[in-house]
């Protein structure tokens, strides 16, 4: 059962559960020409913490059986900055807006 396919660039992370494997999550990093077929030994990228048996993943190499290695997945979030105004610079465009607003307002009174 795949849980979540999430596109990132030339890869495509999944998340799932492999049939037959109690309380198994498997995370998957499948990259281009990969077996696409889920619980494979033929990808390139697998993690299984709770595998208990000698196909718990590994990394650019055998995914089943694997020597034992060290494995860190780190997740973030990709920030967007967000033009904003500083203190000083929202002191100076309420100052610019309110002479405007003063114009604008004089400028009708000497029209009427």
């Amino acid at each position: 059962m795949i849980f979540a396919d999430v596109e990132c660039g030339e890869f495509l992370w999944r998340v799932l559960a492999c049939d037959g494997v109690p309380n198994n999550t498997l995370l998957e990093v499948l990259e281009e020409g990969d077996d696409l077929s889920a619980c494979s030994c033929d990808i390139s990228y697998a993690l299984g913490p709770a595998i208990s048996d000698g196909d718990w993943g590994g990394i650019d190499g055998l995914v089943c059986s694997a020597p034992s290695q060290e494995i860190r997945v780190l997740v973030g979030l990709v920030s967007t900055s967000v033009p904003t105004l500083s203190e000083w610079g929202l002191m100076a465009m309420a100052g610019i807006l309110g002479i405007v607003g003063f114009m604008v307002i004089r400028r009708r009174n000497v029209l009427a």
